[in-house]
């Protein structure tokens, strides 16, 4: 299984290595390459000892020998036992070629696979080209960044300008206040308490005629 999902990254990883070369694309490509030449190695070992055990048989034929012996001195008829005996073997049989078939298979793809990842990372001329990649990437990001931080310093010299005009603003504005002096209360008139005749005599508010000489007010 393991077999199978390494292969399936490494031509996924093949896939987009060759449509866009990276240098961090080659970088994975590597590793799972790498990984699935340990996992293949097992996987070989494995289906060969699959073979080697079939093969010989020897295994099936020991177990056989010592069930029918045990019949024997028990004075069982072999003759049913061997049948059932024939039958499991020819079961067991057909399960582990089918098992060694699936592995085949796998074994295989596994190889395809393998083949395929260690072709495309020896490939001289997608490693220049993942290296031109590479480089135009990084340069566009640098510039990008750049001119990111080029935009956020201009943003913050205006936030500053604004911040700055706005503090000399209120500080010329209570400056002004301060300097300007407050209005002079304007003076409100003293009520009348006497009026004086034309004669010379002081006479009360309310009094309408000179009280010395009877002339009447002005």
């Amino acid at each position: 299984m393991i077999i199978i999902i390494l292969g399936i990254l490494i031509f996924v990883f093949t896939s987009k290595y060759k449509k866009n070369p990276l240098l961090t694309t080659k970088s994975s490509l590597k590793t799972l390459t790498i990984a699935h030449s340990v996992f293949f190695g097992f996987s070989a070992i494995s289906l060969l000892s699959s073979f080697v055990f079939i093969l010989t048989g020897s295994f099936f034929e020991l177990m056989e020998e010592m069930i029918l012996n045990i019949c024997r001195a028990m004075d069982v008829s072999t003759k049913y036992v061997a049948e059932v005996l024939g039958d499991v073997s020819l079961m067991v049989n057909t399960v582990i070629w089918i098992a060694i078939i699936m592995d085949v298979a796998v074994f295989v793809f596994g190889l395809i696979a393998l083949i395929t990842g260690y072709k495309t990372i020896s490939d001289k001329a997608l490693h220049a080209a993942a290296e031109a990649n590479t480089a135009a990437f990084n340069e566009s990001r640098r510039n990008m960044y750049q001119q990111n931080y080029a935009y956020s310093q201009q943003n913050y010299g205006y936030s500053q300008q604004g911040y700055q005009n706005n503090t000399y603003n209120q500080n010329t504005q209570s400056y002004t206040t301060a300097q300007t002096p407050p209005p002079a209360p304007t003076p409100q008139p003293q009520a009348q308490t006497h009026w004086v005749c034309s004669c010379g005599s002081s006479n009360i508010a309310v009094a309408n005629f000179c009280s010395h000489c009877g002339n009447k007010r002005p």
